[in-house]
């Protein structure tokens, strides 16, 4: 079985989070291969997870959000109480992320959460729509982010910020996990920006 969104046997994340994609597309008056298109997700795919038969990847999620244009937790809402985590434990190739905090006014969405990052190959992002940033903080080992030519490494104790418009990259430096926390914010209007000609800025260490 492929990395996906975490549940207990009974299966209530998984069901819960194909429910609530499949009611943003229809919001959208999209067909479910219009949604698989824009996504570039396989369309059996997609049907797979709408009708809660198949886990969702944080990569396919972080797709499947990006072109429904809602933040990562979109799908999130709603999930059982009964459930023994907090909140389903999105994982993928590489990391694991568990939402911690969704906060949301008028200036900015903000969204917290707990990451665990596995030693061994990096894990590929796709770009965010416009105006959308990260910052990371680390706890315990050490953190390789950002793009290109464009990346920071983070020892413990520390932070570093990038945009999440262009695609990105996580990585563990050496043969340890890296946990940390994650930091994403999305400007409102973020989904209806044209892209940028100049969109990412230097990753920064603090």
């Amino acid at each position: 079985m492929s990395p996906s969104v975490k549940d207990n046997p009974e299966r209530p994340v998984v069901a819960v989070v194909g429910r609530n994609i499949a009611a943003l597309r229809r919001e959208r008056g999209w067909s479910l291969g219009e949604l698989a298109r824009r996504a570039d997700v396989g369309k059996a795919t997609l049907s797979e997870i709408e009708s809660g038969r198949r886990n969702a990847t944080i990569e396919t999620l972080y797709a499947l959000t990006t072109a429904l244009g809602v933040p990562l937790s979109a799908p999130l809402v709603d999930v059982p109480a009964a459930s023994e985590r907090r909140a389903p434990l999105l994982t993928g190739e590489t990391v694991e992320a568990e939402l911690v905090a969704h906060y949301r006014d008028a200036a900015i969405i903000t969204e917290l959460y707990r990451i665990r990052v596995r030693a061994g190959k990096p894990a590929h992002h796709a770009a965010h729509a416009p105006g959308v940033h990260k910052s990371a903080i680390v706890f315990a080992g050490e953190l390789r982010v950002g793009f290109g030519d464009a990346q920071i490494e983070i020892a413990a104790g520390n932070s570093g910020s990038f945009s999440a418009e262009r695609p990105h990259t996580y990585q563990a430096v050496g043969r340890h996990d890296v946990h940390g926390a994650l930091l994403m914010r999305y400007p409102p209007d973020a989904w209806s920006q044209a892209p940028s000609d100049n969109p990412s800025r230097e990753p920064t260490r603090a």
